[in-house]
């Protein structure tokens, strides 16, 4: 069983968004070991799952531990455990969203400013409303477009 595509990821208080499973074939080691053991994933069916990113190349090891912290922490392939957590509601969803944007280290925020962004979250009356607003403003931008430099 895995969510309906796309989904918004949310884990220590980031945010991605993915089109499809493939998108969620590869992580670095330190990702694997560390489990993401909050990793949560919001579908268009209004399903909430969690998620584990999974590999059979990486071994959970104190030396492995300690290279993937330090000086070597390369890409693997992966595979995504699912579990289906809950439904939610739109409001769950959005708030979600705009604690993470709170919470936000200029990844969501570098191309418009936290309120913009909030508002137009505030504003998304269903999933792919907010899908798409966090793909406008944080993750396909068009800054031609956003900032109209359109010649």
């Amino acid at each position: 069983m895995t969510p309906q595509f796309p989904i918004i990821s949310v884990y220590n208080d980031g945010i991605e968004i993915f089109e499809d499973e493939s998108h969620l074939a590869s992580a670095t080691v330190l990702a694997v070991l560390k489990g993401e053991k909050d990793s949560k994933a919001y579908d268009g069916n209004g399903k909430k799952w969690n998620y584990k990113l999974v590999s059979s190349k990486v071994k959970d090891n104190f030396l492995t531990r300690v290279l993937a912290n330090t000086v070597y922490n390369p890409i693997v392939k992966v595979h995504p455990k699912w579990s289906k957590s809950s439904d939610f509601d739109i409001h769950e969803l959005k708030t979600i969203v705009q604690h993470c944007i709170d919470n936000d280290d200029d990844v969501l925020t570098q191309f418009v400013d936290a309120k913009t962004l909030k508002q137009h979250i505030a504003n998304s009356p269903a999933f792919e409303d907010v899908y798409n607003v966090l793909k406008k403003y944080s993750f396909e931008v068009d800054e031609d477009e956003l900032f109209g430099n359109k010649e």
